[in-house]
């Protein structure tokens, strides 16, 4: 898998970090012929991820494996709207927290709306995003979640779809 590490520093660590980019093809059928690269990935427990202008690829069925990957090993998710769905994001295992406005995807993508994403802004409290990210890149139009895994599921769990 081709890739690059960057190793850094900050002044109050005793030691280096290291970030790692690589590119690979995340649909199932690509991950299919590396699975090497999940294995890889899972061994570093926990995680963060972040996704952006993301396609609204773990939208489809085809992108199950990374979606589960990220749901299953991840701590922390920060994304905009075109990441996984909202849905997915059972409530009684992440606590999710809302940046900015959702309105509605690109044209590009308009047959990705979410109506419980539109839902939740709705009935939140947003915090403001003051700046432009995502494919609505624009300041006051843009949108994050970001999505803490709870250390304990609260009682009631509904099931993801």
């Amino acid at each position: 898998i081709a890739g690059v590490e960057i190793d850094y520093f900050l002044p109050e660590d005793a030691g280096f970090r290291r970030l790692q980019y690589f590119a690979a093809d995340l649909g199932d059928g690509g991950l299919s012929r590396t699975p090497q690269y999940l294995d890889y990935i899972a061994d570093f427990d926990p995680q963060a991820t972040y996704l952006k202008s993301a396609s609204y690829l773990m939208y489809k069925p085809y992108f199950s494996r990374v979606r589960k990957l990220i749901l299953d090993h991840s701590e922390l998710v920060l994304q905009d709207d075109s990441g996984i769905p909202h849905v997915w994001f059972r409530p009684a295992l992440w606590q999710a927290t809302l940046y900015g406005r959702y309105g509605s995807p690109i044209a590009l993508f308009n047959n990705w709306q979410q109506p419980g994403l539109r839902e939740a802004y709705a009935r939140g409290e947003p915090k403001p995003l003051d700046f432009g990210i995502g494919y609505r890149h624009r300041r006051n139009d843009s949108n994050l979640q970001l999505y803490r895994k709870r250390s304990a599921p609260l009682a009631q769990d509904d099931a993801a779809p």
